[in-house]
């Protein structure tokens, strides 16, 4: 007996009965059926599809004009500050390390720029680094720290003898 006969026969016993014609019009969809009811439902149901991926998008499309808007405010008060663009990246980076909601905190909070600098020169591909590399990225720390006008890190004040504020 072949497959495909035998999986009729178990399965759709109640096709035995049936004409052609018959089977046509039972797989009909229900657009050509007239039933009212269900084309409308139907109708509804992509109505509301569409209404949520465009809902979606305009949202979407706020959010990402919000934080366009909010890295240029950064770097804009950045660069007023005097910082080049390498100094923005490397800011923007620390911002990240420490997971700061407001970004632009970082250039008035002097707290929260040491901790992104203390997380900055602990993070595993800082230590990676040759020490004339971390030198110089310590460097570029502290020169970021003047110019935002912060006092000498602990550090610094130490090595030059200085007392820090």
């Amino acid at each position: 007996m072949n497959g495909c006969v035998l999986i009729n026969e178990l399965v759709l016993p109640m096709n035995r009965g049936l004409t052609a014609t018959d089977r046509l019009n039972a797989a009909k969809t229900p657009w050509s059926s007239g039933d009212g009811a269900s084309w409308v439902t139907t109708v509804l149901a992509v109505l509301a599809l569409v209404g949520g991926v465009a809902l979606v998008g305009f949202l979407g499309y706020g959010y990402l004009q919000r934080r366009k808007k909010e890295a240029k405010a950064f770097d804009d008060e950045g660069l007023q500050k005097g910082l080049s663009r390498n100094d923005l990246k490397l800011l923007q980076s620390m911002v990240g390390l420490i997971n700061l909601k407001n970004a632009d905190t970082i250039y008035t909070a002097e707290d929260s720029f040491n901790q992104a600098a203390t997380q900055l020169m602990q993070q595993r591909r800082t230590i990676a680094m040759s020490s004339a590399m971390q030198a110089e990225l310590d460097a570029q720390v502290q020169l970021m720290r003047e110019k935002l006008g912060f006092a000498a890190s602990l550090e610094q004040s130490s090595d030059t003898g200085g007392v820090s504020a």
